[in-house]
């Protein structure tokens, strides 16, 4: 009887700890999803943006989301709106669709890393930047930050 309740206290408290994993799964997950949805909302209707193709998350001082996409209004022409995420306050940039890409490639070759964590667009002293994040070959993590515009690197942080 004792060996009976005993599995049975294990097999409780296994499925309690995976309906406990899925709960902050799903919380996870959700927050993050629930987060973009509201950003590609924000830019469509406040700043007619359309046809997104990026989509950022950027946390220094404060956090930012980012959207990138065509405009409605102008259709050849490509933009990104910044979200404050504590006003709402939008800020509108215009450049190429590929610019993610591009600083992707900056960092990519110059640091040879194992992995890029993600290209993210935000600011850096009232400036507008790309962020890149990647994982070094010896699993440090560093950071590049490089002008919206043009590229150029403003800031390296590496072997975090």
């Amino acid at each position: 009887m004792k060996n009976k309740w005993h599995k049975t206290a294990i097999i409780i408290t296994f499925i309690a700890l995976i309906a406990l994993f899925w709960a902050f799964y799903s919380l996870a997950t959700g927050l993050h999803s629930s987060a973009r949805s509201q950003a590609l909302d924000v830019a469509h209707k406040q700043a007619a943006v359309t046809n997104a193709t990026f989509y950022s998350e950027f946390d220094r001082q404060q956090r930012l989301y980012s959207v990138g996409g065509y405009d409605r209004r102008q259709p050849r022409r490509y933009k990104y709106v910044i979200i404050n995420g504590k006003n709402g306050k939008i800020k509108t940039l215009f450049g190429k669709p590929n610019l993610p890409y591009q600083a992707q490639q900056i960092v990519i070759n110059n640091q040879h890393p194992q992995k890029v964590a993600k290209v993210a667009l935000g600011y850096h002293q009232k400036q507008p930047v790309w962020e890149v994040t990647f994982l070094n070959k010896d699993q440090t993590l560093g950071y590049y930050l490089l002008n919206f515009k043009n590229t150029k690197i403003v800031q390296v942080i590496n072997h975090l």
